[in-house]
């Protein structure tokens, strides 16, 4: 029984991998369900067996990759309590390794915002994207926050705005890098970047809130 479970894991994850390429190649709408399975070396019936759809698969594409990263950046959320600022940017560090090393990570980036294709997502599709992007957003604002409360930033700065500025940052370093990763060290330039970005959270009048 272990070994059947084991197997069906196996043929789950296979299948997984698959789309995540296809996706990120051909596009959504243009990936069939026969070339998923044919890719992972899987019947349709196996397919099946999984997942009704292949909107259930991207939804599960999704869950494993916020899975994977939500594991990787446990360790900012506890330091986050005590260097708000820190958390942050580890976090975001953290991000820009796995956009570099992790093939899996970069095929789900590359669907989303920047690959030839991500402009044909369903609709219904990119508004969970959106959904996640809004999440971390939100995590953005309550650690800019609480770095704002123990003085490592100055006070009345429009924690929304700086929050949504530096995810529109790292979104953009990560997008320029993948379509030329040739251009910029992402780690290296991109963290000097990030760096630029903080010390701007320090000075930058336009970021304060009594200005909104």
């Amino acid at each position: 029984m272990r070994r059947t479970r084991d197997e069906a894991s196996l043929t789950r994850a296979r299948l997984l991998d698959a789309a995540e390429q296809l996706f990120a190649e051909r596009g959504f709408p243009a990936t069939r369900l026969d070339d998923i399975a044919a890719a992972a070396g899987a019947t349709r019936g196996a397919f099946y067996w999984h997942f009704k759809s292949k909107e259930e698969v991207f939804d599960a594409m999704l869950a494993r990759a916020a899975e994977h990263i939500g594991a990787a950046l446990a360790s900012s959320r506890r330091r986050a309590a005590d260097d708000p600022l820190g958390a942050l940017r580890e976090r975001i560090d953290t991000v820009l390794l796995h956009v570099e090393q992790d093939a899996r990570f970069q095929r789900v980036v590359i669907m989303l915002i920047c690959g030839p294709h991500s402009h044909t997502m369903p609709s219904s599709l990119c508004e969970q994207a959106n959904t996640l992007g809004a999440r971390a957003i939100d995590e953005f604002a309550m650690l800019l926050r609480a770095a704002e409360l123990r003085e490592q930033l100055p006070p009345g700065l429009d924690n929304r705005l700086a929050a949504q500025a530096c995810h529109s940052l790292l979104c953009g370093v990560i997008a320029d890098w993948l379509r030329a990763p040739a251009v910029f060290d992402i780690r290296r330039d991109g963290s000097r970047m990030i760096d630029a970005f903080f010390e701007l959270l320090r000075e930058s009048r336009a970021l304060r809130a009594t200005l909104a």
